[in-house]
């Protein structure tokens, strides 16, 4: 009687034994195909190689012990990754790059229609105007809207007559 209970014990131990070890294999396949995880890339993973990517992201997983929703953190992550880890990333880098070179080139354009505004009522744009056109012009570009032509022979390099 007692001994067909603790085989069966057993038996159920073992099966769930299996099972999450299939599963934690499971889940270890999965991390390889991502980048951000730094396994082997065939044959068995030591348990040591789990426990230290655990460790590595168990503040974004559970929250720490002790933790109480809307307490001040004193020496604890919270559980979810917090703005400078998002203002760190390279996201957050590459949206920074995108707004730099859209706030350009919408700088660009609205001194280019200065330009243009001002060469077709007749007049010459500020100098200043010119300068900032020309400086960002190069070889093979149309020329600067609003800006007179250069001479007929001249070639990048040449002096520039404006005025």
């Amino acid at each position: 009687g007692g001994q067909d209970f603790d085989r069966a014990t057993a038996l159920c131990f073992a099966l769930e034994l299996q099972r999450a070890a299939a599963a934690l294999q499971q889940g270890i396949d999965t991390a390889r195909g991502m980048d951000h995880v730094g396994l082997p890339a065939d044959g068995p993973v030591s348990a040591s190689d789990v426990v230290d990517y655990a460790r590595r992201i168990s503040y974004t997983t559970f929250a720490p012990v002790g933790y109480v929703p809307g307490a001040p953190l004193h020496g604890m992550m919270p559980p979810a990754p917090q703005d400078e880890h998002f203002h760190a990333s390279h996201l957050a880098r590459h949206a920074a790059e995108v707004r730099a070179r859209n706030e350009a080139h919408a700088a660009r354009e609205q001194v280019a229609a200065e330009a243009r505004k001002a060469a077709s009522s007749g007049e010459a744009p500020p100098i200043e105007t010119i300068i900032k056109l020309l400086s960002t012009w190069k070889p093979g570009q149309p020329w600067p809207a609003g800006i007179p032509p250069p001479p007929p022979g001249w070639k990048p390099g040449d002096p520039l007559h404006i005025g």
